[in-house]
This record gives structure tokens, C-alpha cells and sequence, in this order.
């Protein structure tokens, strides 16, 4: 099969994807599956892949590396456990994403690592509030939900407001 017209794109037996030529080799990448025992999503691997909108990520990934999925078509993701930091320009220029969920590990968000993701409408955080650059959601306006229970939360977050999860109001 012509790797230009694939739709799904799986990596087996590795313990690391990365790579700025995987959307340059598989143009039509719109599903991505990333098979349990990969530890990582090296800087800039899914950059640019425009017409990405799905992702399936395992728990065995505990890092991204800077701008892992920067100015592709992702519209929702549930990032896997493991991870503990978001380096910066994680999703910076995802034009299309409207949720993004994050574990309760994270303690830290880089530098527009939501940045100019105008459709980003809600981040949901499972765990206590992380440490955030200043710029983490430049230009981008989400609600934040988090976990009745959960330290280190106010008012807002980032300049953004702050709901418990399940909240009506």
C-alpha cells in the first residue's frame, strides 16, 4: 500500500516515536495508535499533521518533548497517567481542539504549551493545580475543571476560570 494514502499509522516495538517526517511520509495521517511500551513522544513528532484528529496514547508514555503535537488536527485527547510535565508548545497552534483532559501527575505546564488554540473551550485537570508559565494558554480561552478534593486551585488559573468537574454553573 502507497504509506501516502494511509489513514492510521501504529509504531511497534519501540520505546520512543519521534521524527518531524512522519506527516510528510503519511499526508492523509488521521488516527494515530501508539502501542503499549513506547516511553515517550519525541519534540515536534506529530508538528504539522494537519489532518491528525485522533490520537490513542497508552500509559506507558511518561514524556512529550517540545512541540510534540504543535499545529496538528487534534480536536480532544486524554494524555496517558505516566505523564508528569507539559513542555512547552505541547499543543501550541492546535486549531481544532476543544478538550483536553490531564492526569492528576502533572505538576508543571510550559511556555504556550495551549497557546493559540482558539477552539480549546475546557481542560480538565484530574490532580492538584500545576505550575504554569505565564504564557501556557497565550490567546487561548478554555474553562478549567478540576476534582473536588484536589490542592492548589482558586478563582482562576492561568487568568482563566476555575469550575469543579460535574459543576452546572
Amino acid at each position: 500500500m502507497n504509506p501516502l494514502f494511509l489513514r492510521s499509522f501504529t509504531d511497534k516495538g519501540r520505546t520512543q516515536v519521534s521524527g518531524q517526517l512522519v506527516c510528510l511520509i503519511v499526508m492523509n495521517l488521521k488516527k494515530v495508535t501508539i502501542p503499549e511500551g513506547v516511553t515517550k513522544i519525541g519534540a515536534t513528532t506529530f508538528n504539522g499533521c494537519k489532518n491528525l484528529t485522533s490520537i490513542t496514547i497508552p500509559d506507558t508514555v511518561k514524556s512529550f518533548g517540545f512541540g510534540a503535537f504543535q499545529h496538528s488536527g487534534l480536536t480532544s485527547l486524554i494524555l496517558p497517567s505516566g505523564i508528569k510535565s507539559l513542555p512547552t508548545a505541547t499543543f501550541a497552534f492546535c486549531k481544532n481542539l476543544t478538550s483536553l483532559t490531564v492526569p492528576k501527575g502533572v505538576t508543571r505546564i510550559g511556555q504556550y504549551t495551549f497557546g493559540i488554540c482558539p477552539k480549546l473551550k475546557e481542560i480538565i485537570f484530574l490532580g492538584n493545580a500545576p505550575t504554569f508559565h505565564a504564557d501556557a494558554l497565550k490567546d487561548s480561552t478554555p474553562t478549567i475543571y478540576r476534582k473536588s478534593g484536589a490542592k492548589g486551585w482558586g478563582k482562576t488559573w492561568a487568568g482563566r476560570p476555575v469550575k469543579l468537574i460535574g459543576a452546572t454553573k
